[in-house]
């Protein structure tokens, strides 16, 4: 992968079409030919400019076996996969993943000839010509290519026919290496000290906007980052705890007795996401009834995680976690709930819901298969009683050979 710095408006950005004539490029049309994509990984040289790398090279190529892997099993002889990039993270992990490949910007430049947009995807056209690809093609990322890019392809393409397999790349992600649980750890370290902080300055009154500042702090100083710090609290935890404000907190400090609720998401250490939260109490004196909800909240998750085992299906631990529903009073409040879903460098299109229910929150679908060493999950509950508020609770795990490794160590009680 070459980086190649060109100067517009006094400010470097990635020239396109250098990428897309290196390994990487090749990479993101795979062909499962033998050695197609082995034989293009060689093509940057060691020292060659460019972003940070955490993994090596094998590392790699193991990736690209198993998506060569699953592509056969799946009868895909060719797969294109877009990401969205410029400095943004929704959505930006399969690529990345893949690749190491990240575009700066801010997704918002003007599309014109010298910043190569309309090249880029012309050129994969080219590249499918000169290939001699023709029919199906696979896509990964089609629900975010923009419209006017996806036209420029089509347009270039009449040879192909477009198949949209958007959760094609969870399988081959799903069991992480043992680089990737590393790079996990330390994303775990790094959000129970920046969690930690947050909640122990809201907790003592500080304004929201420094308690976000004192967790931003403590993960970018390790080398980290992430999408949303949100910060509810005072009469918003009436309706949720999960913030509405424009950037996931506000300028307000909490008064003595207030509910605080705390989520900290995204890529937070090499691009892998975790989305721990917690509940408390301004000034640690909770009312009997908060303490009760605060208190009822966490023992959910804390009993979801136990229930985690190696081997158990995804049906079976819903139906277990339904269980544990039902005795903590989960589902007879609008807004109650209880579920998982998966963790990646993005957030995975599958959830774990409660019951005997194929389909869980916000219309995904239960995740298929047995939990298997090496899954990276997450277990979430959320509670709410009128005249008090609404909590939330959230951990995020390895499941290992023995149950789940808890990756955000916060304490659930403040008090």
């Amino acid at each position: 992968m070459t980086k190649v710095e060109k100067t517009n408006h006094n400010r470097p950005f990635m020239d396109r079409r250098s990428f897309l004539q290196t390994s990487a490029s090749s990479v993101i049309l795979a062909s499962v030919a033998a050695g197609s994509i082995r034989d293009a990984a060689g093509a940057r040289a060691s020292g060659a400019p460019g972003p940070e790398i955490f993994f090596t090279k094998d590392e790699y190529l193991a990736r690209w076996g198993r998506v060569q892997a699953a592509m056969a099993a799946a009868g895909h002889e060719n797969l294109l996969v877009w990401q969205r990039s410029a400095s943004a993270y929704d959505r930006v992990g399969d690529v990345y993943w893949l690749t190491n490949f990240y575009t700066n910007g801010t997704g918002q430049d003007p599309l014109n000839e010298e910043l190569d947009e309309p090249w880029t995807f012309a050129a994969v056209a080219e590249y499918l010509r000169a290939e001699r690809i023709e029919g199906r093609v696979a896509v990964v990322g089609d629900d975010v290519l923009p419209g006017r890019f996806d036209r420029i392809l089509r347009h270039h393409t009449p040879q192909i026919e477009w198949v949209p397999d958007e959760s094609f790349l969870e399988g081959p992600q799903m069991i992480k290496s043992p680089r990737e649980l590393e790079a996990y750890r330390t994303a775990g370290t790094l959000v129970t000290t920046a969690l930690t902080s947050a909640m122990e300055a809201m907790i003592a009154g500080e304004r929201a906007c420094e308690a976000a500042a004192r967790a931003a702090a403590v993960i970018m100083r390790g080398g980290g980052g992430f999408h949303r710090i949100s910060i509810c609290h005072g009469p918003a935890t009436m309706k949720s705890p999960l913030s509405y404000d424009f950037y996931g907190y506000n300028m307000n400090a909490p008064d003595a007795g207030d509910l605080i609720s705390i989520w900290i998401y995204g890529p937070i250490f090499a691009g892998y996401w975790l989305d721990p939260g917690r509940s408390a109490v301004c000034g640690r004196h909770p009312t009997p009834a908060q303490k009760a909800l605060v208190e009822s909240c966490a023992k959910l998750v804390g009993d979801m995680v136990k229930a985690v085992a190696p081997g158990i299906t995804a049906r079976d631990l819903g139906v277990r976690w339904a269980e544990i529903a039902r005795k903590g009073g989960v589902g007879e409040r609008a807004g109650d709930d209880l579920f998982g879903h998966g963790l990646s460098t993005s957030f995975p299109s599958f959830v774990l819901p409660k019951g005997d229910t194929d389909i869980g929150p916000f219309g995904y679908k239960r995740m298929k298969g047995p939990l298997k060493p090496g899954m990276v999950l997450a277990a979430e509950a959320f509670q709410s009683r009128p005249g008090v508020g609404a909590v939330g609770f959230e951990n995020n795990f390895i499941v290992t050979d023995t149950g789940a490794d808890l990756l955000d160590k916060t304490p659930m009680l403040f008090w």
